[in-house]
């Protein structure tokens, strides 16, 4: 079930964003035992920005045990 709820919330998410700002930044969503957790890097301006997206998305899903 939290699956389908972190879809839905996803979905919510993305048809929002784009509605207002035209665009959908990258962002992390995970479901854990607390509730839905979200996470947004400041910018992803070029490669190291990403690698950086990618690993604390690692360090913050492993922490939360997402």
């Amino acid at each position: 079930m939290q699956l389908k709820a972190l879809i839905a919330e996803a979905t919510r998410y993305a048809h929002f964003t784009i509605k207002t700002s035209g665009g959908l930044a990258p962002i992390m969503m995970a479901a854990t035992e607390q509730g839905i957790i979200l996470f947004s890097p400041d910018k992803m301006s070029d490669t190291g920005a990403k690698d950086d997206f990618a690993n604390n998305v690692r360090l913050i899903t492993a922490s939360y045990a997402a």
